[in-house]
């Protein structure tokens, strides 16, 4: 895909990101794993359980020499667990939306993959060394009748790390930390149209595959066509921690465009940056943003991404990427990964869907905003 940003001089002290012509195509590519197989769909667009697991066991198989997938060598997947995505307006309706496989090895769990259940998307969202999500199930339903409430027998998944329990009076509960909260009504077609429409993040890897690439698409803002890269990148960034997906894209970048008092020509003030996501408060959480001007080893990259917290860096004069023609001059991106030890960083540049490399230090001043949840 194409349609990359001009990216102008620092003016005011403000990030300057010119415009960006919207994008011609519409589709949006994988930001997960990579495709690792086609998977065949039935007639509603379902892929069976049994064509993921193919997709599941090769999945194994090709990360297992990765050093910290060791384990998994020799390993198989078991029996799979399929997790819904519902619509609450109509009727509760129910689509298949992820296949979780177990990785076993000498008749234990060593970690899970799971796959879309959706032929829209990525065949691979997530592969982790973790508990699989279905082991805390059981242990969620147990809890929440202790505590006076009432689960279903539907599991759900609605993008991010957002699997969980249904509860009779239509909330979910995460399985990963107990919380019960209401559901965004979601059209299931909608979301199975986007590969970033249910992503999710690896626990213990050296990129978050949780992070959805994305760009500005809509045209119909009070300012003109260019949201800026700021609130793009930002986006992205709160996406994953909020398990959001494609559905959300255009008013979480509406609302940081305002909340980092981002000019109409798409411009923003680097002390805007981390007081905007202090302001954000579309989603769940509560979030802390902190600019760090003075710049740190690569560690920072690894200790971030390893942690789990995906941060925008924000360059001066900024080089290409290795696959990219064009400098990015003054831009802020998203970050999601690591290479070499952190001597290359992985992130999502707000000119297209797609994952980009870039040396670190390719830029002649740069500051990171770090972003925790509270």
């Amino acid at each position: 895909m194409s349609g990359e940003s001009r990216c102008g001089t620092v003016t005011d002290n403000r990030l300057d990101l010119g415009r960006r012509a919207l994008l011609r195509t519409v589709g949006v590519a994988s930001v997960g794993c990579g495709v690792v197989g086609t998977a065949a769909a039935t007639g509603d667009g379902v892929v069976s359980t049994d064509d993921a697991q193919d997709t599941a066991a090769r999945t194994v198989q090709r990360v297992s020499g990765r050093e910290t997938f060791a384990e998994w060598e020799g390993a198989t997947v078991g029996a799979p667990t399929t997790f819904h995505a519902r619509n609450g307006a109509e009727g509760r309706r129910y689509v298949p939306a992820a296949h979780v496989f177990p990785v076993e090895k000498n008749g234990e769990a060593v970690g899970y993959v799971t796959t879309g259940a959706q032929s829209e998307w990525a065949d691979v969202i997530e592969y982790s060394t973790a508990a699989p999500p279905q082991s805390r199930v059981e242990a969620t339903r147990a809890a929440v009748r202790a505590r006076g409430a009432r689960p279903t027998d539907k599991l759900l998944y609605h993008g991010g790390v957002k699997y969980g329990v249904e509860l009779a009076d239509g909330r979910g509960v995460n399985v990963r930390n107990g919380r019960a909260t209401p559901l965004r009504e979601i059209d299931p077609d909608g979301m199975a149209s986007s590969s970033t429409g249910a992503p999710s993040a690896t626990s213990h890897f050296d990129q978050l595959w949780g992070v959805p690439a994305w760009t500005e698409s809509d045209d119909d803002d009070p300012w003109d066509e260019w949201d800026g890269c700021v609130p793009v990148a930002a986006s992205m960034l709160l996406a994953y921690h909020e398990g959001a997906g494609f559905l959300e894209k255009e008013a979480y970048i509406d609302d940081l465009h305002e909340d980092m008092n981002t000019n109409d020509a798409g411009s923003t003030f680097p002390t805007d940056i981390d007081n905007g996501f202090n302001k954000f408060d579309t989603g769940n959480n509560s979030y802390n943003g902190r600019n760090i001007y003075i710049w740190s080893h690569p560690n920072f990259v690894k200790s971030e991404i390893d942690a789990e917290r995906p941060f925008l860096l924000n360059m001066t004069s900024g080089d290409q990427a290795d696959d990219r023609n064009q400098n990015y001059g003054n831009h802020s991106v998203c970050v999601v990964g690591y290479d070499q030890g952190g001597d290359e960083l992985i992130l999502h540049d707000t000119w297209d869907y797609s994952s980009h490399h870039l040396n670190w230090g390719s830029w002649l001043v740069a500051a990171y905003t770090k972003v925790t949840v509270e």
